[in-house]
Order: structure tokens, then C-alpha cells, then sequence
């Protein structure tokens, strides 16, 4: 699910050997300390009281942030000709 939701901020930017490389650091060393923070009963977010409703703090807000700062990191897309779509 999360590598799902950070592909949509590099799409047309990353080459698949990086993208395979990044999601496997990213999971090892983001992801997974998240995760144990917030669900495990010794984790310091979990003492503190931290309700996590469906994984919505240790997926959305890790990816979300994961995503701005791969964004930030990356070139703007080239050859970007892909026209915006409007339903109205």
C-alpha cells in the first residue's frame, strides 16, 4: 500500500532500478520505525496514548512526507505533455 502511495509523486521522474531501491531503504528505515512506534506496547507514540485508526499515522502521514521530500529532491518531469483532464 504505502510504495503504492509514494509512485504517485515521482511518476515519469525515477528510473525503476532507483525506484526499487528507494522503496526498499525507505520501508527499512522509515516505515517499519513508524509502525513500531505507534503499535507496539514498548513504542514511545503508543505511551503516549497515540490512537492510530487503520494505519492512518503510520502509513498516510509516512508516505505523505516520503513522497513531499522525494519530490523536493527530484528534476521537474520532462516532456511532460500530458494535458490536464477537467470533468466539468
Amino acid at each position: 500500500m504505502v510504495p503504492l502511495i509514494l509512485t504517485g509523486a515521482w511518476a515519469e521522474r525515477m528510473k525503476f532500478n532507483a525506484f526499487v531501491m528507494f522503496i526498499l531503504v525507505w520501508t527499512l528505515l522509515v516505515y517499519y520505525p513508524v509502525a513500531h512506534w505507534i503499535w507496539n506496547d514498548n513504542g514511545f507514540l503508543y505511551e503516549f496514548g497515540t490512537i492510530d485508526f487503520a494505519g492512518g499515522i503510520s502509513i498516510h502521514e509516512s508516505a505523505g512526507v516520503g513522497a513531499l521530500v522525494i519530490s523536493i529532491y527530484l528534476e521537474k518531469r520532462r516532456n511532460y505533455t500530458i494535458e490536464p483532464h477537467n470533468l466539468i
